[in-house]
């Protein structure tokens, strides 16, 4: 019905996945050309390498043992760059990137209205369970609240390329996606919260939903 309903543990700290997103360049599979040459050793496979981290645009994120990622807002260029530098501070790539017309349509596509519902967890008998105790909604504001979090450290990227340990494809690598996140506490800085006070016009969008 054009709500992504995201649940998270309400004591949990971790961030949220908004959307997946891999970026362009100048190689025709940029993701593997990074984890080929920045990528971090398998320690099982040596023929394989991962590419597993954090990345911002306030601080360096270290992968492997002497090269740095990090993001870089170019708003003259309408870009999101990845940067990667070596031990000595020096950039020795630069053509990654997401361009800003990408990032809105697939932010604006799955995230233009939001039900985030806190949940409880607990294991019994060897079983876990969840109690989803509250559903809030959410309007996203705009793209440039989206670029300006990015800017402010608030939304990173995460990489997620690993290989199989166990098996049919063990052994084999897997990409689970690009992900753009954002901690729970960041929320209210991308999304204006659903109020049933809102204009009437915008409730009609609920209502199935409800049914």
């Amino acid at each position: 019905m054009g709500i992504e309903i995201k649940t998270h543990k309400e004591t949990g700290t971790y961030p949220i996945t908004l959307f997946r997103s891999a970026p362009s360049g100048e190689q025709e599979y940029q993701i593997k050309y990074l984890t080929e040459h920045f990528g971090e050793q398998n320690k099982t496979f040596e023929n394989r390498k991962n590419l597993g981290g954090n990345v911002s645009t306030k601080r360096k994120t270290q992968f492997e043992n002497h090269f740095y990622f990090q993001l870089k807002v170019e708003r003259d260029k309408q870009l999101l760059r990845l940067l990667v530098f070596d031990k000595n501070d020096k950039i020795i790539y630069e053509d990654a990137y997401w361009e800003f017309d990408v990032l809105e349509e697939k932010l604006r596509r799955k995230l233009s209205i939001l039900c985030y519902i806190k949940t409880e967890r607990k294991f019994e008998n060897n079983v876990v369970y969840f109690k989803y105790k509250k559903a809030e909604f959410f309007y996203l504001k705009d793209f440039k609240s989206f670029i300006d979090l990015l800017e402010r450290g608030c939304i990173t990227v995460t990489f997620c390329v690993y290989v199989y340990k166990k098996g049919e494809k063990k052994g084999e690598i897997y990409d689970h996606g690009t992900c753009f996140r954002i901690y729970p506490s960041q929320l209210h800085k991308l999304f204006e919260p659903y109020s049933t006070k809102d204009d009437e016009e915008t409730i009609p969008t609920f209502e199935p939903f409800f049914v």
